[in-house]
């Protein structure tokens, strides 16, 4: 469980505790970080912990969870990996970043395996997350929930975000693969795209999806649907998202020196198309 892991660790010392879950950044830094989160992501503003009155002493926790393919052209040759870290680790190696949660075999696990698991994790988290439960940490760092992170087909799949098999596949806003104004497709990547004006917002998601067809992290005090993120990793370091994400950083590095905004939408536009034509659609 995290609080008995964070509990071992925090008998190494403070010194050893800070390292593993604020990396090398000051108290001031940190206070520095969640002052700017605070100005620019409304996710924090919304957050329990948002007038917590340290901001130097808060840790984000985040779940990551993944699927590991251990043997080749195997049927029972995939594991699943739950995990927990602190975002503001992400200099560490990923041995000292992700902290191991639990393991288990696709091919053994039922429908229930995965919400059984976070159900009883969850609970432990909760008092971690709550500033009125006292751990031997309490006096100098407070944990509070940021994200849940994962490649697009485990949001998918345990939790019910992104549905991507779906005209409408994305769960932020309204964007979808086929429309009769294109301006509402994935094929619009300009800033005035009209999906852009089609947000979902926090309490739009809690009002129109029961409790019961939530995922279980939901249950987290701070868990909010704009921080079930896509791995950035999975879209940069594998498949066909590096190649996107290239011309991406190369246009913007031009439109930023030479490229003339025109010129720089119309690219947009038919990288959108490319993108709509060869992967949503099939």
């Amino acid at each position: 469980m995290p609080d008995r892991l964070a509990a071992a660790i925090w008998e190494l010392g403070p010194e050893i505790f800070r390292w593993f879950f604020m990396g090398d950044m000051s108290p001031a830094d940190v206070k520095s970080f969640w002052d700017h989160t605070a100005e620019t992501s409304a996710w924090f503003r919304e957050h329990p912990l948002a007038t917590f009155p340290n901001r130097e002493k808060l840790i984000p926790f985040a779940f990551y969870g993944d699927e590991v393919n251990v043997y080749t052209n195997a049927e029972m040759g995939s594991l699943e990996v739950l995990c927990w870290s602190s975002d503001l680790s992400f200099k560490h190696p990923p041995m000292a970043r992700y902290l191991l949660l639990c393991v288990y075999s696709s091919h053994t696990a039922s429908d229930y395996t995965y919400t059984d698991l976070m159900t009883a994790i969850i609970a432990r988290v909760k008092d971690m997350v709550d500033p009125n439960k006292t751990f031997p940490w309490s006096k100098q760092f407070q944990f509070m929930f940021s994200s849940c992170q994962g490649d697009l087909k485990w949001l998918n799949e345990k939790h019910g975000m992104h549905i991507y098999t779906r005209n409408y596949f994305c769960s932020w806003c309204k964007c979808c693969k086929k429309h009769q104004d294109v301006r509402y497709t994935l094929g619009d990547m300009r800033e005035t795209a009209l999906h852009r004006q089609t947000r979902v917002s926090h309490a739009d998601f809690l009002r129109d999806t029961p409790p019961d067809a939530r995922s279980v992290i939901f249950g987290v005090p701070g868990a909010h649907l704009s921080r079930m993120l896509h791995d950035v990793a999975h879209s940069q370091l594998l498949g066909t998202g590096k190649v996107t994400n290239g011309y991406l950083q190369a246009l913007d590095y031009n439109y930023r020196s030479t490229v003339s905004k025109r010129v720089a939408e119309r690219y947009l536009a038919k990288l959108g198309l490319f993108i709509v034509t060869r992967y949503a659609l099939g």
